[in-house]
């Protein structure tokens, strides 16, 4: 009978750290995040960048302007090697950059700088630009660079949580696959 009931603690045991890691996104840079309770998840690449939705598992991934208006939250995880050919081999400059390719979006954007997890972080409001999308979060990581776009009036809380809950479990910066 002891055996038994170690047997069914064993399935429990198994059954509830698959339920943990179900909850989370590991991302091919080596960094883990939660994903938002209610929320399924969509990853690709764009060139180097890899690019992860966020959206309500209620949403249909091919509205995406309605997907926005109700919690769409794009994560961008940039390899600090591959804008550093760009010039950029600081954070301040990362954020400099961002800002400058929403003024020729002609976007007003609005910077507040703060720390998520005593990492260096940026909020952006991006004014009068067209898109759903009008905010974004920038936190620098130790080999990539971060970033969350998010309707403001939406989904602030939950892309802060999301960067709030991300954790680097193995840092690196090799490129993507490449297809063929």
């Amino acid at each position: 009978m002891s055996r038994n009931i170690f047997f069914l603690l064993g399935i429990l045991l198994c059954a509830a750290s698959a339920a943990r890691a179900a909850d989370g996104f590991v991302g091919h840079y080596g960094y883990l995040v939660t994903i938002p309770e209610g929320y399924s998840t969509s990853a690709s690449f764009k060139e180097e960048a890899e690019v992860v939705l966020f959206f309500p598992s209620s949403c249909e991934r091919s509205s995406f302007s309605e997907c926005a208006k109700v919690g769409l939250l794009e994560l961008t995880v940039l390899p600090k090697r591959w804008v550093k050919k760009d010039g950029i081999s600081s954070f301040k400059q990362y954020i400099d950059a961002v800002v400058q390719g929403l003024l020729r979006m002609k976007a007003a954007p609005g910077v507040t700088r703060s720390k998520i997890n005593g990492r260096p972080s940026a909020k952006i409001y991006m004014r009068g630009i067209p898109e759903n999308l009008n905010a974004m979060l920038l936190l620098e990581g130790s080999k990539v660079y971060y970033r969350v776009k998010f309707r403001e009036s939406v989904s602030e809380k939950t892309a802060a949580g999301l960067l709030s809950s991300l954790s680097e479990v193995q840092p690196g910066d090799t490129p993507p696959p490449q297809k063929r």
